[in-house]
């Protein structure tokens, strides 16, 4: 069974035992839909409640019913089944596919995606030169020229202050 990262708990919210999560998905209503199951240190827990601000969300599991059992989720990443995460349209990415991408612009490589961060708007690409410089890149049309999976590439339109 192979397993997809979806965020990671931040720490207990409130008294009932829902937690704040740092959302890692654009779909965060899909994957945290209430009666669904998440995985968090090889437990299985039932999603009971959802209330998203990207890039937080707050949930309430079945299995936590106290601050304290909420405490003991602290700093653990949630999975979920990659069978039970519906296939992506044309031009939809998961983020473990843009991770670690070499990225171009006009056949120079630039550096390579080593995190996408989730934004109100739009996602982010953390792009890191070999220098160990990063810049932000948004994940936007006006940029991103064309995702290439199959030769694990990016090449993205650089405008002035971009980089």
């Amino acid at each position: 069974m192979e397993l997809v990262l979806i965020g990671k708990v931040l720490k207990p919210f409130g008294v009932q035992g829902k937690v704040k999560v740092y959302l890692y998905t654009d779909f965060a209503q899909e994957r945290y839909e209430a009666g669904s199951m998440i995985i968090i240190n090889e437990q299985k827990y039932t999603i009971d409640d959802l209330s998203i601000n990207y890039p937080f969300a707050i949930i309430g599991l079945v299995e936590v019913k106290t601050v304290e059992d909420a405490q003991r989720l602290r700093d653990l990443e949630i999975y979920k089944r990659d069978s039970d995460i519906k296939a992506l349209t044309e031009g939809e990415y998961f983020f473990r596919d843009l991770k670690d991408l070499s990225v171009y612009s006009n056949n120079q490589k630039i550096g390579y995606v080593f995190q996408v961060e989730a934004g109100v708007k739009h996602n982010y690409l953390r792009i890191k030169n070999d220098e160990g410089l990063n810049k932000l890149i948004p994940f936007i049309p006006q940029f991103i020229k064309k995702v290439d999976l199959e030769n694990k590439c990016i090449d993205i339109e650089v405008i002035e202050g971009l980089l």
